[in-house]
């Protein structure tokens, strides 16, 4: 099974429910829709860890100077539990998410969009994401 470096920024408007159905398959049975949540608020982009490397490497190469990660809020106890902090941005499990902050996102986006000029093949959409701030990322499967 391959893993996937996911993206996500804000909150889902919902929770999709899986259930098995007849012959044992996992099949979406219904949408449970959360309170106060803005239309819009959530975004998400996935890509490859080759391809999450390879940006991150190009970003360095085009004037990127990485400011370190941060725990995501909603994982700090799980890293205290952990008893260390990790402010790489190597993907880690949900559990132990983190968050890219929007200056160091908006510094890197700038970079790739400097190199996507000399048509380095990087996907126009992560510029965009990185662009619009701030964003909690893992690895996803």
């Amino acid at each position: 099974m391959a893993f996937k470096v996911e993206v996500v920024r804000g909150k889902p408007d919902g929770l999709l429910v899986y259930e098995l159905d007849p012959d044992g398959d996992l099949m979406p049975t219904r949408f449970i829709k959360y309170n106060n949540v803005a239309p819009g608020d959530f975004a998400e982009y996935s890509c490859s860890a080759e391809r999450w490397e390879r940006a991150l490497d190009v970003g360095q190469a085009n004037g990127w100077i990485p400011m370190g990660t941060l725990p995501s809020e909603s994982s700090i106890p799980e890293w205290r539990e952990l008893g260390k902090l990790d402010f790489s941005y190597e993907p880690e499990e949900w559990r132990y998410c983190k968050t890219f902050l929007a200056e160091d996102a908006a510094a890197l986006a700038a970079a790739l969009q400097r190199a996507s000029e000399g048509s380095d093949g990087i996907d126009p959409k992560f510029i965009a994401f990185l662009n619009a701030g701030q964003f909690d990322f893992a690895w996803d499967d």
